[in-house]
């Protein structure tokens, strides 16, 4: 067993074993077995008691593991995680929907480069390019919802859309072929 010490200077233990697991510094902050931190930020004195910069975790080894540490095999450095919540269950739920959708997508298109456009596959009702239009409006639904969330904001979304056509003009390979 070896002991870290948070953010804000309290001591943590340090499991050297085992599954990670969550563990708590003195003063509430939780840990996982690596020493990364998640914690809501409060305004603090930019220093913790310790001298440490208040987004940093500083691993401390006890006598015992100091022996384990020399040049070859440095101190392990503290990592960085985000001080920001991670997202809500609603959230991720929409950003899950997100990537699905997506998938879709993806999937779609490339059934429509295989087998062709206008193509209806056996079983189906519709072709390759109405079932890729049923997927779009999928994901649009989809991304309404994480606007309606503040996921993303409908602004930047629509400030793009011209940005990309700009650079579609741009480097696109190809014409549009004559109907």
């Amino acid at each position: 067993m070896s002991y870290g010490y948070c953010r804000c200077g309290a001591k943590i233990k340090r499991r050297t074993r085992g599954i990670p697991s969550i563990d708590t510094c003195e003063n509430g902050h939780q840990h996982d077995a690596r020493l990364t931190l998640r914690y809501d930020p409060t305004p603090q004195a930019d220093l913790s008691p310790f001298g440490f910069p208040l987004n940093s975790i500083v691993f401390i080894p006890t006598e015992k593991d100091e022996h384990k540490y020399t040049n070859d095999n440095p101190l392990p450095e503290a990592k960085f995680v985000s001080p920001e919540p991670q997202p809500t269950g609603y959230e991720a739920e929409l950003l899950d929907l997100i990537i699905e959708e997506c998938a879709e997508v993806i999937q779609r298109v490339t059934k429509m480069k295989r087998f062709g456009v206008k193509e209806i596959q056996p079983g189906q009702d519709f072709t390759n390019a109405e079932r890729l239009s049923h997927e779009l409006g999928d994901l649009s639904a989809v991304v309404q919802r994480a606007i309606d969330a503040d996921l993303v904001c409908e602004d930047s979304i629509n400030e793009q859309i011209p940005l990309k056509h700009a650079k579609l003009d741009k480097f696109l390979q190809n014409e549009k072929d004559a109907a």
